[in-house]
């Protein structure tokens, strides 16, 4: 299962980061609320996606050095 969230963290920052570079090159076009709200979602979606990617990790580490906990 950790693997799997992995990929998807990974899959989450790379659409959020297409999103916010694809929002911030065409904001000048959008409406001002479409374009805050663009970059809230993309910005939103990134965070999950570091979210998932690293808290494995970040786990994995607190368990090395403190022991398993359960």
């Amino acid at each position: 299962m950790t693997q799997q969230h992995r990929q998807i963290g990974l899959v989450l920052i790379i659409g959020g980061t297409l999103g916010f570079v694809s929002a911030t090159i065409f904001g000048p076009d959008l409406a001002p609320a479409t374009y805050t709200i663009a970059l809230f979602a993309s910005s939103i979606v990134i965070g999950l996606g570091t979210g998932m990617r690293f808290t494995w990790e970040i786990w994995a580490l607190i368990q090395r050095f403190f022991g398993p906990w359960r």
